[in-house]
C-alpha cells in the first residue's frame, strides 16, 4: 500500500469495556463439601459501534476515520462449583461453566 518511509496514522480507540453483574451462592451441605453458584450477565450490548480515529490519514490509501461495527448482544454465564476439604492443609475444587458467546464483527 505505502511505499517509502514507515507511515505513522496515529491511531487512536477509545474502548469501553462493558457491564458485568454478577452473583453467587454457596451451600456446605456437609462440612467437607461445598457446593456454589454463580450467574454473571454482561451487557456486549453497549460494545456495538467503536470509532477509530486517525491523526494522519492517507486517503490514497483508504486509510480513514472509520466506524468498527458489532453485533454484541448481552449474555448470562452459569458456573457450578465443587469444593472437598480432604484435610486442614488440601482442598480440592472444581467448576464447570457454560458460556454462549454472542458476539460477531459485521462486515
Amino acid at each position: 500500500m505505502f511505499v517509502g518511509s514507515p507511515f505513522r496514522s496515529g491511531a487512536t480507540l477509545v474502548v469501553n469495556f462493558p457491564e458485568i453483574i454478577s452473583w453467587g451462592l454457596a451451600v456446605r451441605p456437609s462440612g467437607k463439601f461445598t457446593l456454589a453458584l454463580e450467574l454473571e450477565w454482561v451487557r456486549w450490548s453497549s460494545f456495538n459501534r467503536r470509532k477509530l480515529d486517525l491523526s494522519h490519514e492517507a486517503p490514497q490509501g483508504q486509510l480513514s476515520d472509520m466506524s468498527l461495527v458489532f453485533d454484541g448482544q448481552d449474555s448470562f454465564i452459569i458456573t457450578i462449583a465443587i469444593e472437598y476439604h480432604v484435610n486442614e492443609r488440601l482442598v480440592m475444587r472444581g467448576a464447570v461453566t457454560s458460556w454462549k458467546a454472542r458476539f460477531r464483527t459485521i462486515p
